[in-house]
């Protein structure tokens, strides 16, 4: 049985209207502005909004609310600044909360929990999967959740399948858990995009094309900048790679000018969409300067996944544009040198292994037939 978060806030709402209590009027006013924030790409404002709804509701002895909007506002940080260290010290110290007598009532309490465990994936998946696993079990089993978390979860183990490259367990969770969220915009995006991560991994373009075509669908409604932008540049790539290069072009452009636009963050998958297009269109050089970019980017921000994932695709560029040369061979080193900071890197030093050994393609379809 889930908790209703929503239908929760809403009858807390009028409640506070009927009641004149202007506190909790304040503190969902402030929700609200932090919500047209995000909506408007303006992360700083939002955190801001949730901070000050935070410190109202802790000022006049309010657990629950207070509960409500610190989780907004280590979300905030987190998902939309871009704070890494400031998102996990904070968000331990509310997991801790969450334990309290006086909060366990709390209907935020296991996005809390949720939280915590995505921002250990970013930081060290594998070297922290044991404890992620177990959050996630802990929410799906032991506590009441909110729906739109209860699914997030299930979406969070396909992402642990296909990171160990079992393609068809990912597949079998998140088209499991697709067909009970029609109605979730959010959910119905994350799903598209690893639905078309999947087809990628697979080489089926034409199928990957239609779920970044589905997943900007749901991304323009529920106005997420960043994953709009990002599902531009995967159907550029989708393009190039299908012959469409006039179509290709104006859709590379169209991504770019939106990350630029709004000033957004650089995931994983920019990197990954845009680098793709630069090389099909003949481009290596180009994706190079954007994987040094990448890795620079990522250097100081506390993700060893993010900048392992980066140090592997420079890698494997290198290696694809010119393999006996010494960039390959200091490029292998820097990348072998930040998995002592990996707490369990067995899975990227075997994948640094193959790259050594000539396979310097991430799935099997990208290799070109004329090698073998």
């Amino acid at each position: 049985m889930y908790v209703d978060l929503w239908g929760w806030f809403w009858q807390e709402e009028r409640n506070a209207y009927r009641n004149n209590d202007d506190i909790v009027k304040q503190v969902i006013e402030l929700a609200r502005q932090g919500w047209m924030y995000r909506r408007n790409a303006q992360s700083n404002l939002m955190l801001q909004s949730f901070e000050q709804a935070a410190a109202i509701a802790r000022e006049h002895h309010n657990p629950c609310w207070e509960l409500f909007a610190t989780y907004w506002a280590c979300s905030t940080l987190f998902y939309h600044v871009d704070d890494l260290q400031a998102a996990l010290e904070r968000t331990v110290k509310l997991v801790a909360r969450a334990h309290e007598e006086a909060i366990i009532h709390c209907p935020i309490r296991s996005r809390i929990y949720f939280l915590l465990a995505d921002i250990y994936y970013e930081i060290d998946v594998f070297g922290y999967e044991d404890k992620i696993r177990e959050s996630l079990t802990f929410i799906e089993t032991e506590i009441a959740s909110d729906e739109d978390t209860y699914f997030r979860v299930q979406h969070r183990f396909a992402d642990l399948a296909f990171l160990h490259e079992d393609y068809d367990a990912a597949f079998e969770r998140v088209t499991a858990y697709m067909a009970k969220i029609e109605d979730n915009d959010f959910r119905m995006r994350s799903a598209n995009q690893l639905l078309r991560l999947l087809a990628y991994a697979r080489g089926d373009l034409t199928t990957a094309y239609e779920h970044s075509i589905q997943a900007e669908k749901y991304a323009r409604t529920i106005q997420s900048h960043v994953d709009i932008g990002v599902e531009a540049l995967w159907q550029a790539a989708f393009l190039q790679h299908l012959d469409d290069q006039t179509t290709a072009n104006a859709k590379y452009l169209q991504g770019n000018m939106i990350f630029i636009t709004h000033d957004l963050p650089h995931w994983p998958d920019y990197y990954n969409a845009m680098c793709d297009y630069l090389e099909t269109n003949n481009q290596p050089t180009k994706a190079l300067e954007k994987r040094n970019q990448q890795i620079e980017e990522y250097t100081n921000y506390g993700s060893w996944f993010y900048l392992g994932l980066a140090h592997l695709q420079k890698c494997r560029l290198l290696q694809r544009m010119k393999p006996d040369e010494p960039d390959v061979k200091a490029a292998m080193q820097a990348a072998r040198a930040i998995s002592q900071n990996m707490l369990k890197p067995a899975l990227y030093l075997e994948k640094l292994a193959q790259i050594e050994a000539g396979n310097c393609y991430e799935y099997a379809w990208q290799k070109p037939t004329d090698e073998g």
